[in-house]
């Protein structure tokens, strides 16, 4: 287990790798082929992918398992809500992702209303998110299997708040690639310290089921929070809309690690 957070860091790595190199390949390209090759470019960019998968072999494994699906969920989301530690934990994941997280969605309209950017320029923006998630990656990686994970996560996950606060409020390009860059990387490190410490603490047979949970975060609760800071920022403006959204995070981080402490310990 002292290997985890290296392993989970690394493999943030391998996820968001491409985000370096794609956003900006695509701004690029679309000043070439257009909006529709790009698209096109990338929907292609998908097929080694199936066919890696219809080429794998998995064994075949005897399920013993005759609960029901449902009594399954219902006994895993029992066990979360009573343990405290994994409940706060996805709790301050959960708001980044839906409070925090919404510039990565708002970030074309900013670029674009605020910054005036062009797509080739866009796709720079989004690229110094990449490097970010690359250098928190790195960062967490060579920490190793380091005590107080729980201080860290709470700076991290400040730091990305305010971080966003900032961009949001400085119209400056490079100071907002720069911004993006810090934003990227502690998002990164957030991500990686909360599923170290979710599956460090969370017993072997609840490990699957806590991770879906937190799967349905990254994947479900962040799209969420585009609709209505996208409709909020119709009425008060975008730069208005991400710094609400990111101080109700930063207000939930702090709650969260004042009240626990073993999150603050752990």
């Amino acid at each position: 287990m002292e290997d985890l957070p290296n392993a989970i860091a690394l493999n943030a790595i391998v996820f968001n790798g491409a985000a370096i190199v794609g956003p900006a390949l695509g701004g690029a390209l679309v000043i070439v082929i257009g909006y529709a090759g790009d698209f096109f470019l990338n929907g292609l960019s998908y097929v080694d992918v199936l066919i890696a998968i219809l080429l794998m072999s998995f064994p075949k494994v005897a399920s013993t398992n005759t609960s029901s699906l449902f009594r399954d969920i219902r006994m895993g989301l029992g066990y979360v809500l009573h343990e405290p530690l994994l409940a706060q934990l996805l709790a301050n994941y959960g708001s980044l992702m839906f409070f925090a997280a919404i510039y990565t969605v708002l970030l074309a309209l900013v670029g674009v209303a605020v910054l005036g950017t062009s797509p080739g320029q866009l796709g720079v923006l989004y690229t110094a998110i990449g490097i970010g998630t690359v250098v928190g990656s790195l960062g967490v990686a060579s920490l190793g299997d380091f005590a107080h994970k729980g201080r860290l996560l709470i700076v991290s996950s400040l730091l990305m708040s305010f971080s966003v606060v900032i961009f949001s409020l400085l119209h400056l390009y490079w100071a907002s690639f720069a911004l993006l860059v810090v934003i990227g990387g502690s998002q990164t490190v957030s991500a990686a310290l909360s599923i170290t410490l979710l599956q460090l603490n969370a017993p072997r047979n609840m490990i699957g089921f806590v991770m879906s949970i937190n799967t349905l975060i990254v994947m479900g609760i962040r799209p969420l929070g585009a609709f209505p800071f996208g409709a909020l920022a119709d009425v008060i403006g975008t730069s208005a809309a991400l710094a609400a959204g990111v101080l109700v995070a930063a207000a939930i981080s702090i709650y969260l690690f004042a009240s626990n402490s073993r999150l603050r310990s752990a």
